[in-house]
């Protein structure tokens, strides 16, 4: 299944970045830092009890304000990928790269700073 570009509309991906800035700490864990990109978000959580409950609860955040705000219906895939980092190696670190720097991969912009939907910092 091919993803849609629906975060080019620029109300939805700032009602996504909205909800991620929040961080959803009432289940666990800060976000340390996320990218909203055209079709997709990446985001890293750090001391997360349950991902699939964080995911859950962002879909339905940002599904429901969506909605409220006649943007769009259906905003997110039934599945997600996720991996566990140690955050005693430099694997988060390089993750955090990878993160920030997918608009420049993607040829969106030329340095990730430009890029209007990414954060790193814990909420």
């Amino acid at each position: 299944m091919a993803r849609a570009p629906l975060f080019l509309e620029p109300r939805l991906a700032e009602l996504v970045a909205s909800h991620l800035d929040r961080g959803l700490v009432r289940v666990g864990g800060a976000v340390g830092a996320w990218c909203v990109m055209p079709e997709h978000v990446h985001a890293i959580l750090v001391g997360a009890r349950d991902v699939v409950q964080w995911v859950a609860l962002l879909k339905a955040g940002t599904t429901t304000a969506a909605r409220r705000a006649d943007l769009v219906g259906r905003i997110w895939q039934r599945r997600f990928h996720d991996r566990s980092l140690d955050p005693t190696t430099p694997a988060l670190e390089a993750a955090t790269t990878y993160l920030v720097e997918n608009p420049v991969r993607r040829g969106l912009v030329t340095h990730w700073e430009d890029w209007p939907h990414v954060r790193i910092g814990w909420t």
